[in-house]
């Protein structure tokens, strides 16, 4: 699939804003962390910052490296987790979904600015059920948020200097919607080569050193854990 210009210029000017190695640290209060497919991973207070919950997840031969192959994997699971009517494509609802129960922070971005990152997720599956119908059940472990009153409050002063939108505060490489950042032609529908083109463009711009591989140590850090003090620069 050929990618349009714009679509390799977005990739690349996210690339451009991601800095800082990641580490484990304990932060202060919840956190959540988006992967580059854009799935969510969320920490309570004291807890380390979820991102390497998604990497022990991602790396599917435990050998604290993630290849093209295992990022493209995880996107895949992913992709097949939200594709909720299986017909191969996300779209529409799928889309809706996402953005208002999964990552109910995105939204709530565009109109506030970057928030506290993290909050409690209670009831999430009584949604999830009547969203996707009695024995569903493809998204039991994703966490989705009930009520606006469940989303975090005051900002810091540093969330307020960064200034980002949507999901550009959670995930590597500052996409402010990962999902329809996947969609190269621009057409509302994420199909499966969409998304696993987006996620070999990720792997590449995450891979600074193009060795193939990607390592807890060597990927930057979200905005959101800078702010919280959870990242430090090499």
């Amino acid at each position: 699939m050929k990618l349009r210009p714009v679509t390799a210029l977005m990739f690349a000017a996210a690339a451009a804003m991601a800095a800082s190695a990641v580490t484990a640290a304990p932060l202060s209060g919840p956190a959540l962390f988006l992967s580059p497919a854009g799935k969510p991973f969320r920490s309570k207070a004291g807890e380390p910052y979820p991102v390497a919950a998604w990497f022990a997840e991602a790396d599917a031969n435990k050998d604290g490296k993630i290849d093209k192959a295992e990022l493209r994997a995880d996107a895949a699971a992913w992709f097949t987790l939200l594709d909720t009517d299986k017909n191969g494509i996300i779209e529409g609802q799928e889309i809706s979904f996402y953005e208002t129960r999964v990552v109910p922070e995105m939204l709530a971005n565009q109109q506030y600015g970057l928030l506290s990152p993290g909050f409690s997720a209670n009831g999430g599956l009584m949604v999830r059920a009547q969203y996707q119908g009695a024995g569903s059940g493809s998204l039991d472990n994703v966490p989705v948020v009930d009520s606006d009153d469940q989303l975090p409050g005051k900002k810091t002063k540093k969330q307020q200097e960064l200034n980002l939108q949507g999901c550009a505060p959670y995930n590597f490489l500052r996409e402010p919607e990962p999902l329809t950042a996947s969609d190269s032609d621009f057409n509302h529908r994420i199909t499966k080569d969409e998304f696993a083109a987006a996620s070999d463009r990720r792997f590449k711009l995450l891979d600074k050193d193009g060795d193939g591989a990607l390592t807890l140590d060597t990927l930057p850090g979200t905005a959101t854990q800078n702010a919280m003090g959870g990242g430090k620069r090499r």
